[in-house]
């Protein structure tokens, strides 16, 4: 079971290395599903062996060949180092996807020119921004 647990962890870290790779070039939307569905499987089978091996023996960790211990510490060196920029650049993608977002929604907003007026209390009008509807077409 620990080999399984070691297997998973260097590929979480290959696919991380990966995507960040991805992520810095240009062709990165045509395949960011697969890698996203694949950390995701990934992650999910790691959650479930460190809790099997927890549920046969608390002290697992500790009671691993120094071997074992030693290739379980180096993919989890590895992963580590994989993480932290592949964090980093999905971080900054979904900050830039939200702002491109509100740049088009602002465009769309003054383009249509949709608002509307209402009276509110006291009498007077309030002037209310409509907002745009906004598509997005995710097969390119």
């Amino acid at each position: 079971m620990i080999d399984d647990l070691i297997d998973i962890i260097e590929s979480l870290a290959l696919i991380m290395n990966e995507e960040t790779v991805r992520l810095a070039g240009r062709d990165y939307y045509k395949q960011s599903n697969t890698i996203v569905e694949a950390k995701l499987r990934l992650v999910g089978a790691l959650e479930i062996r460190v809790a099997q091996l927890a549920r046969s023996n608390n002290n697992w960790a500790e009671q691993l060949d120094p071997k074992d211990l030693a290739r379980l510490q180096a993919q989890l060196v590895a992963l580590n180092a994989a993480s932290e920029p592949n964090r980093k650049i999905v971080a900054r993608q979904i900050e830039l996807s939200a702002e491109m977002m509100a740049v088009v929604s602002a465009e769309a907003q003054r383009q249509s020119g949709a608002s509307g007026s209402s009276y509110g209390r006291g009498g007077r009008m309030t002037r209310t921004d409509m907002p745009s509807p906004i598509s997005v077409n995710t097969s390119l």
